[in-house]
C-alpha cells in the first residue's frame, strides 16, 4: 500500500491561499472600476457646471446666486474627482501588492506540487520494481510446480 504524500495538507492550504489571493484581487479590481466609472461620471457633471457657469457669465443680467451655487458645486465636485483619483492611486498599490502576493503563493505551490509529482514518480517506479518482482516471483514459482508435476509422471 502506498503512503500519502505527506505534505498533501500544505498542498491544499497553498491551493485555497491562491483561490482566496484571486479573489480577493479580483474585488480590488471590480473596486478600481467602479471608482473609476464615478471619475468618469464626475468628469461628466464637471463639465456641466462649467458650461452653466459661462452660460449664466454670459448671460446680461447676472444671478449673482445662480453664479456663487455653480461655483459651490464646481468646488464639491472638484474635490470628489481628487478623491477619486487618490482612491485609484490606492488602489492601484493595493492591486499591484496583491499580485506580488498572488505571485509568490503561486510559486509556493508550484514548488510543492513539484515535490508531489516527482513523490508520485517514485511511488509509481517503485510499485512497478515490486510488480516485476512479483512476477517473477510467480513465474518461478510456476516454473517450480510445472517441474515437480513433471517428476511426477
Amino acid at each position: 500500500m502506498p503512503e500519502d504524500f505527506t505534505l498533501q495538507i500544505v498542498l491544499d492550504y497553498r491551493n485555497s491561499l491562491v483561490g482566496k489571493l484571486e479573489l480577493e484581487l479580483a474585488a480590488l479590481k471590480r473596486e478600481r472600476q467602479r471608482v473609476e466609472s464615478s471619475l468618469e461620471h464626475l468628469h461628466r457633471v464637471e463639465y456641466e457646471l462649467h458650461v452653466a457657469l459661462a452660460r449664466e457669465q454670459r448671460c446680461e443680467d447676472l444671478d449673482l446666486i445662480s453664479i456663487e451655487q455653480l461655483n459651490q458645486d464646481l468646488k464639491v465636485c472638484t474635490r470628489k474627482i481628487e478623491a477619486c483619483l487618490r482612491t485609484i492611486e490606492d488602489l492601484d498599490v493595493s492591486i499591484a501588492r496583491k499580485q506580488i502576493e498572488l505571485t509568490q503563493a503561486k510559486q509556493d505551490e508550484e514548488s510543492i506540487q513539484k515535490l508531489k509529482d516527482a513523490y508520485l514518480k517514485r511511488q509509481k517506479h517503485r510499485l512497478s520494481r515490486l510488480e516485476a518482482i512479483q512476477q517473477d516471483d510467480i513465474y518461478t514459482t510456476q516454473g517450480q510446480r510445472l517441474s515437480l508435476h513433471a517428476d511426477w509422471t
